[in-house]
């Protein structure tokens, strides 16, 4: 079961060239700051425009790290079955513990062809598969009905839903216990049921969500830990003031596409350069200066704290 504050990690670059040294100072960060999770090459970490080499460095570098305390997920989305199963192929044999897929972007698959291609990289790698669903991103949808249907697949333990409609939460939760009671998904299997955005974290745990895969906590990730910790202990006073306390920041990093304002705020707080690779481009002043206060805002009162 894959739960709490799962962090979709930036990949840090240095005059073009992957930051390893960057890279692992973020893992410390992570382990410290409590985080339940990574995942590495997603959209987050521009993994689409990084080359299989430089995957496998960020991976085994994670996995060597930071695997003892937390799961590490890889990204390996495409818009071709065959390439997805290279990408699934790579992460199972450096031993991921599971992959994040989408379904095939760009080109739009029917609802068949969708079907088909999470048959086939099922069938022929053994690796867990969290879907991911980005209708925005991708192109196409994942339907609850289709969700459900691939649920009964043997290594489908999950879904990162991007979807802005969050009922749908808890209509996947409800139809996966469904047809656990009809024998169509064995008891014992699990599925994860993650929100994709971080401003939907606090609203999809109170609808059966069990946790985020968060782009803010590459910069509060123990704000975000604390939300979960919180809602599980059922301290409502907690939770209310890290979910309002997130949501500034959320808030601040929908000035751009990401991963353009977190990459911009991980380097604010000296953890990596401020680079990104074409077509992605750096934040623009005036964006900046909005992503700055928000952040000085935290770094003052974590400042006060620590005094």
């Amino acid at each position: 079961m894959f739960s709490g504050s799962i962090v979709a990690i930036v990949t840090p670059f240095l005059q073009g060239q992957v930051d390893l040294s960057s890279f692992v100072k973020l893992l410390h960060f992570h382990i410290n700051q409590g985080t339940h999770g990574l995942v590495v090459a997603g959209s987050t970490g521009e993994g689409t425009m990084l080359t299989m080499h430089e995957r496998q460095e960020l991976l085994q570098t994670a996995l060597q790290i930071a695997s003892s305390k937390f799961p590490i997920i890889a990204g390996c989305s495409s818009g071709s079955t065959h390439e997805c199963l290279v990408l699934l192929e790579q992460a199972q044999k450096l031993g991921c513990a599971a992959a994040l897929v989408v379904p095939p972007y760009y080109v739009k698959p029917r609802r068949e062809g969708v079907l088909e291609h999470f048959k086939k990289i099922t069938e022929l790698t053994h690796i867990p598969i969290l879907l991911y669903n980005n209708p925005g991103r991708v192109g196409i949808d994942l339907p609850v009905d289709l969700v459900l249907e691939l649920a009964q697949l043997s290594h489908i333990v999950g879904i990162k839903d991007s979807h802005p409609n969050l009922t749908r939460l808890a209509l996947m939760r409800k139809g996966v216990y469904a047809l656990k009671k009809q024998g169509k998904i064995p008891q014992t299997k699990p599925f994860s049921v993650l929100a994709g955005d971080s401003s939907s974290f606090a609203p999809a745990l109170a609808l059966g969500a069990d946790g985020c895969i968060s782009v803010t906590a590459n910069v509060l990730p123990g704000l975000s830990a604390k939300l979960y910790s919180a809602w599980k202990s059922e301290d409502m006073a907690t939770f209310a003031k890290a979910r309002d306390d997130l949501l500034k920041m959320d808030s601040a990093l929908e000035c751009d596409i990401n991963p353009v304002p977190i990459k911009y705020a991980v380097s604010r707080l000296g953890f990596c350069a401020n680079e990104m690779r074409l077509p992605l481009i750096p934040l623009d002043s005036a964006h900046v200066r909005k992503v700055n206060t928000v952040l000085d805002h935290f770094l003052i009162s974590s400042d006060q704290q620590a005094a």
